[in-house]
């Protein structure tokens, strides 16, 4: 997995010799999901690890690797903001975004079946 973060970051870390990180997704903001960051103080049980600059150890959950693989992590105005090719959109400040799963979702697939059915019903009565 790849998942970098700004070099200001890394930086303001290695100097108060933070160790540690815990990155994570919660369920929040407008767009459904934003990033979470624990410094030192979690537990590890669990959590897959790589070290992502000299001295710091990222640890995350597996059930996130495809979703932060190859994404990129910057903290602007006391905001994770979250980057990546799987978001299928940002909220207006950038700190939350919905994930591209990559599943349909069967629900609205069906909906939009009897919608386009009920349309073709109605162009041919026309």
């Amino acid at each position: 997995m790849q998942l970098s973060f700004d070099q200001k970051t890394l930086i303001d870390w290695k100097n108060r010799n933070i160790q540690n990180i815990f990155c994570y997704l919660i369920s929040a903001g407008c767009a459904g999901n934003k990033v979470a960051i624990d410094e030192e103080n979690f537990s590890k049980e669990g959590l897959k690890s790589y070290q992502i600059y000299e001295g710091i150890t990222l640890f995350f959950r597996p059930i996130e690797v495809s979703i932060f693989e190859n994404a990129r992590i910057t903290h602007v105005g006391g905001k994770w903001i979250f980057a990546s090719n799987k978001t299928n959109g940002h909220c207006w400040c950038g700190s939350s975004f919905q994930v591209s799963t990559g599943i349909a979702d069967k629900d609205k697939l069906a909906k939009l079946k009897l919608l386009m059915k009920n349309k073709n019903k109605h162009h041919n009565h026309a």
